[in-house]
């Protein structure tokens, strides 16, 4: 699966997934500041512990993205490890903003959350791939940030 996000300074960017090489992908235009780099840490989430039942393996098995937006209970439904990687995104997310820096029990803070929303299956995590994490963040946020108006980021899945 291929996904494309095109940076269009003063309007919304573009999120383009392409499945199989189809020719007609789907085009989701309502990608904004917030979602490119939730999207991006979704990616580096996924694709560093071989997820592939979140947010891109839910995509590429069919899902539309529409399918996320919808009324709660018309929504698909979520696995534990698409829950374990929001709540993962979330937390690497909160890193990036300002004045935040790094957490540094942030599995410890990753597993209280997860004990909270009432998921009792841990997901198989550990501090080296935390930091792989972080890194992959890292790159692909610096990647978006240095790409052109009008130009793309493409990465697949």
């Amino acid at each position: 699966m291929q996904i494309t996000f095109k940076k269009r300074n003063n309007k919304s960017h573009i999120l383009q997934i392409t499945l199989n090489g189809d020719q007609t992908p789907t085009i989701w235009q309502r990608s904004d500041n917030f979602f490119v780099p939730h999207d991006l840490v979704h990616y580096a989430v996924e694709t560093t512990l071989g997820y592939t039942d979140s947010f891109y393996g839910l995509l590429k098995a069919g899902h539309s993205i529409e399918s996320f937006e919808g009324p709660r209970e018309q929504r698909p439904t979520l696995s534990t490890e698409a829950i374990n990687t929001e709540m993962m995104v979330g937390l690497f997310l909160q890193e990036q903003m300002p004045g935040q820096g790094k957490i540094d029990n942030l599995l410890e803070v990753l597993f209280d959350q997860l004990q909270v929303a009432g998921i009792t299956t841990m997901p198989m995590i550990n501090d080296t791939q935390v930091e792989l994490i972080r890194n992959e963040v890292e790159r692909l946020l610096k990647s978006w940030k240095m790409t052109a108006d009008g130009e793309s980021l493409t990465l697949f899945f």
